[in-house]
């Protein structure tokens, strides 16, 4: 469920003044500034008990508002409160994620983890990028959640993730990119590129073999498809029904479908621009 922002959004931009002032942010002993545009640019790995409830308040505050398909099925921030917990707890369990700060104000964030427990496909027997099925009533009538627009949302990014094992043959090591999100107010300085590079930089100093992440946004997509990733399964929105009802139209950004998004990972280097040696 990646999402990045490339341009001004009138209703994020509306509260970003007011109740996305975190304050400042407490910085752990992996923080680090790189080189930019912005001087006082710093990435830090996020911390479960540290973070947590700033990370859940960007979530559901501004980035459900900015997320094109949350935002297309009208949901709220009470209505994907519990969604956004499990993607936070999913993600802040382990040190793999990634927040970006300029001063004091947290203006990024990539949500990661690591999983060695791949799903192997249970189609190999033809092309299961090419499988869709006709309505998804019963997928979202029966999803984890008690909102249906949360359940819209997580069948959705269900269905793009299908059978990903076939994609990423012989991995015991897989990186999840959940999530990647710029705020607004700091779009179109390269903070979203810089976030993912950071999340491949970890996947690679983990040994993983691939890094994986669905992109619903054309934003994520561009990031994406800029740092070598190859889109392996396209599910379109107009596919995408409840009860003969597409679910997601009219998108703010003009995406028109949610991607699967690989990138292979070679042997594990030891990088120079870690986040222990940038200074």
């Amino acid at each position: 469920m990646a999402s990045a922002t490339h341009g001004p959004f009138i209703a994020a931009s509306q509260i970003a003044g007011n109740i996305l002032d975190w304050g400042k942010p407490i910085i752990s002993q992996q923080s680090t500034t790189e080189d930019s545009n912005d001087d006082d640019l710093t990435f830090v790995i996020a911390d479960r008990h540290k973070h947590y409830n700033m990370i859940h308040t960007m979530m559901t505050e501004m980035f459900s508002f900015q997320e094109p398909i949350t935002r297309s099925v009208g949901a709220s921030p009470e209505d994907v409160t519990d969604f956004f917990h499990d993607l936070c707890s999913a993600s802040l369990n382990s040190p793999y994620s990634v927040l970006a700060f300029i001063g004091d104000k947290c203006v990024g964030m990539t949500l990661n983890y690591i999983t060695t427990d791949v799903k192997k496909s249970v189609e190999e027997c033809c092309s299961p990028g090419l499988k869709f099925k006709s309505d998804f009533v019963e997928e979202i009538s029966n999803g984890p959640y008690n909102n249906p627009r949360a359940n819209r949302v997580c069948a959705f990014i269900e269905e793009v993730e299908r059978n990903y094992g076939y994609f990423i043959p012989k991995c015991k090591k897989l990186f999840k990119l959940d999530v990647i999100f710029v705020h607004p107010n700091f779009s179109g300085r390269g903070i979203g590129t810089k976030l993912a590079e950071k999340s491949v930089q970890v996947a690679r100093e983990n040994n993983c073999d691939y890094l994986m992440s669905v992109a619903t946004a054309r934003g994520s997509a561009y990031i994406f498809n800029k740092l070598g990733f190859t889109c392996v399964r396209e599910v379109p929105f107009l596919s995408f029904n409840e009860s003969g009802k597409q679910v997601f139209q009219d998108l703010h950004d003009g995406n028109t479908s949610g991607k699967l998004m690989i990138l292979k990972l070679g042997s594990s280097v030891s990088s120079t621009n870690s986040f222990e040696n940038i200074s």
